[in-house]
């Protein structure tokens, strides 16, 4: 069974409310997405790894939370903001791969080696003036 929500295909086993759950966490408009592949023919980090950014925005369409939240894709993402400058909807799929790591973060999904960064960020000493 497939339901129709605007303009959105999403199947009936997905979970309708990850959607929701990556709108509030700053990914208010991934729902503008209506999968032309911008932001894949533009993405320089989708040229050396296996990042897809449509396929990501699909799959949480789709309400597949765990397979989107578990996948290794959401962190090949460079933020480099060639996708947000070119997509001819104003998805902004930067901002929706941040808001669907914040999901990731807040469910307790991090990769090992982003949670050594972390670490090693707040353990560095921050300077607070320029000499």
């Amino acid at each position: 069974m497939v339901i129709k929500e605007t303009g959105i295909l999403r199947t009936a086993s997905g979970d309708g409310e990850f959607v929701e759950m990556i709108k509030e966490a700053g990914g208010e408009n991934i729902t503008r997405c209506y999968q032309c592949g911008t932001c894949v023919g533009s993405c320089p980090g989708g040229m050396s790894t296996p990042y897809r950014t449509r396929k990501v925005i699909q799959k949480a369409l789709m309400g597949r939370k765990e397979e989107v939240l578990e996948s290794r894709e959401i962190w090949y993402c460079t933020t480099c903001f060639t996708c947000y400058e070119r997509c001819p909807r104003g998805v902004d799929p930067t901002e929706v791969i941040i808001a669907i790591r914040n999901v990731a973060v807040k469910e307790g999904i991090v990769p090992e080696n982003f949670k050594k960064s972390a670490r090693n960020l707040l353990a560095t000493p921050q300077v607070t003036s320029c000499p």
